[in-house]
């Protein structure tokens, strides 16, 4: 993606740096050196690794903390990140590096931003973003008891759950969403249900309970109302863009792997591209990729130039997801009975798709929001 027209303008060469040593970095086998054991997720000492290999805080300004590579560096980290066979250290990027730290980075609230954010930014301290709720009929509450913000709640599927820090718990305080940042560290807050979840099984995952949680006022991110929607539009956005991207560098690949499988094997005496069948198949993933490709630099344009366009990465991101997943299904197709094996290249790029599928909302909520807005754009034309 560095090489697009609308990116490689603003490709510096720290850009590039930072793709190789994230490329150097971001192996199978380092990445389980860190592991608490074979098929789990990372240690806690990763995240001070990564801040000291410079992978943390890629997009904050340098003057808080961060390397100061914006956007573009995102991009770049991610594609070296691509080369996992899991999607789990990716997420865990997304929340550290975009959610996060940006909660903080927009906030008004710049006491916290001061205090938190140069810390988030170089890996000394973990943050995880805990919104949805277990039951959701039973919504997390925040109430005002004096100078003191109490919450009660439990949250589920929360990325870098077990080592974070910082929990950012959006909760309802008089009918109306905010976000709150709490210490994890404080009375009355545990770590529930650890999740195995296939697919992104390098980053810990997992529930969180608040039992009467009580925070000083002061520790609220964003306000009710108009500016706790703007700072969640902000942020969300950017997981999904992030996402958009994951799925766009592993379609790429998937379509390589394809295209060298598909050249040794033969299928009824014929080789297996000449079935035009599977040869139509294959030029349809790579018109997804194209078009995924040119949707990326669309965002990111609008992205750098401070728009959150909520909607249109929404959709992106649901295009996105919903081709890798198609097309990986394909390939196992294709495999037949060898796409069974857990180590089979085709089943381990599905099992990564479903991991993205569900990342910063499903399907259904990407389709509501990029339907919402295209029927309001439709009524102020007809007005």
């Amino acid at each position: 993606m560095l090489d697009h027209p609308h990116i490689a303008g603003d490709v510096r060469a720290e850009h590039r740096d930072l793709r190789q040593a994230a490329c150097d970095f971001f192996t199978d086998r380092n990445v389980a050196g860190w592991c608490v054991r074979p098929d789990g997720f990372v240690a806690r000492e990763f995240w001070n690794e990564l801040g000291r290999q410079g992978f943390t805080g890629v997009s904050i300004p340098a003057d808080m903390g961060g390397r100061g590579l914006a956007l573009t560096g995102c991009i770049a980290l991610l594609e070296a990140v691509s080369q996992l066979s899991d999607v789990g250290i990716a997420l865990g990027l997304h929340v550290q590096n975009e959610v996060t730290s940006h909660w903080l980075l927009v906030s008004r609230n710049r006491a916290l931003t001061k205090k938190y954010l140069p810390e988030l930014a170089r890996g000394r301290l973990v943050g995880c973003t805990c919104h949805t709720d277990t039951d959701p009929k039973n919504p997390t509450l925040v109430r005002r008891d004096g100078s003191l913000l109490r919450i009660t709640g439990s949250k589920s599927y929360v990325v870098n759950a077990v080592h974070a820090d910082l929990c950012f718990v959006v909760g309802e305080l008089d009918g109306q969403k905010v976000t709150v940042l709490l210490d994890k560290a404080t009375p009355g807050v545990g770590v529930g249900e650890i999740y195995d979840k296939f697919g992104s099984r390098r980053i810990d995952q997992a529930s969180i309970v608040f039992d009467d949680v009580a925070v000083p006022v002061d520790n609220l991110v964003s306000a009710p109302g108009i500016q706790q929607l703007l700072q969640w539009n902000h942020v969300m956005t950017r997981a999904r863009f992030c996402t958009a991207v994951d799925a766009y560098y592993r379609l790429r690949d998937l379509l390589a792997e394809a295209r060298k499988v598909g050249r040794n094997k033969n299928v009824a005496g014929k080789p297996f591209f000449a079935h035009v069948v599977n040869r139509q198949a294959y030029a349809n993933a790579w018109v997804d990729l194209v078009l995924l490709r040119a949707g990326i630099a669309d965002g990111y344009r609008h992205l750098i130039q401070g728009r959150t366009p909520t909607a249109r990465i929404a959709g992106l991101k649901g295009y996105a997801v919903d081709r890798l997943c198609n097309f990986a299904a394909l390939c196992m197709d294709w495999q037949g009975g060898r796409a069974a094996s857990t180590d089979n290249v085709f089943a381990r790029a599905y099992v990564q798709a479903l991991a993205l599928r569900m990342v910063a909302g499903s399907q259904m909520t990407m389709r509501e929001l990029a339907n919402n807005s295209f029927q309001g754009r439709v009524e102020a034309n007809a007005a």
